[in-house]
């Protein structure tokens, strides 16, 4: 190789490296076995598509915290009203 040489780069990502770890804990194999399904896209391959999907787009299932106490603290109160109603 000298220095006039060059080379085509892509960027990959982590998806090779995902399926192939999922191939060898044969993952889609093992739901397939043991999880009954009568859809028309085998199970452990949805399966796999969604951990893939969740692993290179990771993103936050709760919008914030705060937000997430108010909405606790809300059924807490609802509920200990509908307790004191149904008691009392």
């Amino acid at each position: 190789m000298d220095a006039t040489t060059r080379f085509k780069t892509q960027r990959v990502g982590a998806l090779p490296f995902i399926v192939a770890y999922l191939e060898k804990i044969r993952l889609s194999q093992f739901v397939e076995e043991h999880v009954p399904w009568e859809g028309d896209v085998p199970l452990g391959t949805l399966v796999e598509i969604m951990i893939c999907n969740r692993l290179l787009n990771p993103k936050r299932s709760i919008r914030s915290a705060n937000g997430q106490k108010e909405r606790a603290c809300a059924t807490i109160t609802a509920l200990q009203r509908s307790n004191s109603t149904t008691i009392g």
